[in-house]
This record gives structure tokens, sequence and C-alpha cells, in this order.
């Protein structure tokens, strides 16, 4: 779940291509040069690389006039710090993106796009399992809806969701932490409430015995040979499948464990 940390020597090629990319869109740069190769040496973390990339976006320099002076000022206080960045990302987090975050933290292996996609389809802002499964409401190009609220501090590694490094992964887990005490003014302030592994556990044991999900499984399961049914709704099977006992085991408490009555259905998988 970490990130790669750059080594001595490592970041120098590195930081001349990103120099010269830079440089590239945006020809006013060219005469920070050095300043520019400076602060990407002065990263540890490619993710500090690329928050050193997006730093340099003046587009959205909340209504500054995008003067010289202004990227200046901000190459001169590169590289940000991640922590920084990472609790700035998860203040405006929209309910999508809290309900996300909850999915892609406490998951057990890394959920690729189309799972997580599934999966924030069936949790509720309470971060309950919904039972309205809307085609038209999932996201068309998850991967941007991604990229647009998380990026750099995720990406994605061997077809999976993971944080980019262990800083980053450190920080959002003190912020689910402190969330997590707040749940009651959470739930006051109207915000979307962020899935711990109890309410994922309880999400995929009512997703597996769901008719609308168990029962075309079902009926495949007395064909000669098995295949899923096809479609979104059935993109987070094999990791209901495969990882729920994981996640019950991790809800270690008797009171902390999900409250679910174990249907016929679900027995009988």
């Amino acid at each position: 779940m970490k990130g790669p940390v750059l080594i001595n020597g490592t970041p120098k090629p590195l930081a001349d291509c990103l120099v010269a990319e830079i440089i590239r869109e945006r020809l006013y740069l060219s005469v920070l040069r050095q300043q520019l190769h400076g602060a990407l040496q002065r990263c540890k973390h490619t993710t500090e690389m690329f928050l050193v990339i997006r730093s340099l976006d003046t587009s959205s320099a909340s209504g500054k006039l995008r003067t010289f002076k202004l990227v200046e000022s901000l190459v001169e206080n590169l590289p940000p710090r991640i922590p920084d960045i990472t609790s700035s990302t998860f203040e405006p987090l929209p309910e999508w993106g809290r309900t996300a975050l909850g999915w892609i933290a406490y998951c057990k292996r890394p959920l690729r796009l189309s799972e997580l996609a599934t999966a924030v389809a069936i949790t509720d802002r309470r971060a309950n399992f919904t039972f309205s499964f809307d085609l038209k409401v999932l996201p068309i190009d998850f991967a941007a809806d991604i990229r647009s609220v998380f990026d750099p501090l995720v990406r994605l590694e061997g077809g999976g969701i993971i944080f980019s490094n262990d800083i980053v992964e450190k920080r959002f887990y003190e912020l689910l932490v402190e969330e997590s005490k707040l749940r009651g003014a959470t739930k006051r302030m109207r915000k979307a409430m962020i899935p711990d592994n109890r309410d994922i556990t309880t999400i995929l044991f009512r997703y597996l015995s769901w008719p609308e999900f168990f029962d075309p499984v079902n009926a495949r399961l007395k064909l000669e040979e098995f295949t899923p049914p096809p479609g979104p709704l059935f993109k987070l099977a094999a990791y209901a499948t495969q990882v729920l006992p994981f996640h019950y085991q991790t809800c270690t408490k008797s009171d902390d464990l999900p409250g679910v009555t174990l249907s016929r259905q679900l027995v009988l998988m």
C-alpha cells in the first residue's frame, strides 16, 4: 500500500525530465529553471514531485491575479508538505469521495476501479447498504473522477487503487480516526459518513444476500459451467466472496461485530 521512496541519486534524471516538461507547457517558467530543479531535487517521494507540478497550476489560485510574482513565491516554497496537502484534500471531499476514501482505506486488498465504483454505488451517505442500484448514476469515467479529487495522493498499481506512499496513508488514517470520534457531530453537520471496517463488513453481508445479486448468481450456479452474471452490479462479487471473512475478523470486539441476520441465501453461499 506504499509508494516508492526515491533513493539518493535517483531524483536527478526524473527532475530533469519534469523540469523540461513543465517549461515546455509553461514557457514563462523558463527563467525559474534552476529554482524548479532545486525544488524537485529536494523531494524524497514521487508524490512530492507530482505535488510540485500540481502546485504550479495557478488556474485555481483562489481569486489571486496569476502574476509572475505569485508563481515565483510558489516555487520558493516547494515542495509542499504531504500531510498538509492530505489534510486540505480531506476537508472538501464530495460525498462520493468520502465514501470512496473509506473503501480505499479499509479494503483488505486494493480495489479495482470497477470494484470501487460498485462499492460506492451500494453505499449510501449514512455508510449503510443501499437497496437502490441505478445504472444511470454510475460514473462514466471513474478514473478521471478519482484523479480530479485525490491525485496524486492515490495511484493505480497492478489494477488496484492504493495510497501513493506511507505518509499519505498515515495522515489519512489519522484523519479517519479523528472523524470516527466525531460521528455524532458529522451527522449533525449533515456530512456523508465515511464507511469504516464495520460498515463495510455489514454492507458486504447485505450485498451478498440481496436477492437482486443472489438470485442471478444462484441461477448460474445450476448451469454446467459457471460464469458470473454480467453488469456493474456484480463487479464487487469476487472481492466480497474472497475478502469478507477478513473484514469480519477485523471486527475483534463483540460490540464491533455487525448486527446482520444471516439470510438463508447467504448461509447457502
